[in-house]
């Protein structure tokens, strides 16, 4: 597992990588923090989530995110 910030409590990102017929992927699995954590914490805590996957051309990324999917979420980018 991957520690999303030490200073910022959460739990981590689990990443499984996979060879299925020639085909590379990786999957990702995390749980963000809730509303009650603040703004602040919850932008770093998406952020870091971004970071650990944007290197990954091929990417499943699954969890609970907290976060409503609409294009200003915190989860938009990624």
């Amino acid at each position: 597992p991957h520690q999303i910030n030490p200073q910022i409590s959460g739990l981590d990102i689990l990443k499984a990588d996979f060879l299925f017929e020639g085909h590379k992927f990786s999957v990702f699995t995390t749980h963000l923090l809730t509303f009650k954590n603040g703004e602040y914490k919850r932008k770093i805590n998406a952020k870091a989530l971004e970071n650990f996957t944007k290197n990954t051309k091929n990417a499943i990324v699954l969890g609970d995110f907290n976060t409503e999917f609409k294009p200003n979420s915190l989860v938009a980018e990624i």
